[in-house]
């Protein structure tokens, strides 16, 4: 976000505006309270598509600690990491979609810790406490 807001303000350096960051539910509720004009998130059922654009489309990619065994691989299927402990993005709509990649294969993950914070979450597998499956990835600096 930091970096889409640097790059709109060097196109418009006179614009005035605000953003809100929270969980879907909470766009939601403060979307229905006060319009926005804009609003980028993932996929949702619940917020209204009639002016939607899709700007990217992402894939879940397996997050781990480094010097894990696993890091040496290519892929990762989701049987290797059924027996590992899973630091689960525990916010809607990211726990269902990330548990139902399992449960599609008659899969059970060993979710350990459970967090509504990326941050948190990268924290957690940064100091080995187990996995995680995201879809974003963290900005490059330019």
């Amino acid at each position: 976000m930091p970096r889409l807001v640097r790059t709109f303000l060097e196109k418009m350096p006179d614009a005035a505006f605000r953003f809100f960051e929270g969980s879907e539910h909470e766009i939601e509720q403060e979307h229905g309270a006060s319009p926005f004009d804009l609003i980028l998130m993932y996929d949702s059922p619940t917020i209204d598509t009639s002016n939607r654009k899709v700007l990217a489309t992402v894939s879940p990619h397996v997050l781990l600690p480094s010097g894990h065994p696993l890091c040496e691989h290519h892929e990762i299927s989701l049987h290797e990491l059924t027996e590992l402990p899973m630091i689960l993005l525990d916010i809607a709509p990211s726990r269902n979609y990330f548990t139902s990649l399992f449960h599609e294969h008659d899969l059970k993950p060993l979710i350990r810790f459970r967090s509504p914070s990326f941050e948190t979450v990268r924290g957690m597998v940064a100091n080995g406490l187990g996995y995680s499956i995201l879809v974003s990835r963290p900005a490059r600096v330019a």
